[in-house]
């Protein structure tokens, strides 16, 4: 699944591994 690019710009990836 992708989530919000802008909810995991720590990850910089759009994954679900928060």
């Amino acid at each position: 699944m992708r989530l919000n690019p802008v909810l995991v710009p720590a990850h910089g990836r759009d994954s679900l591994a928060l």
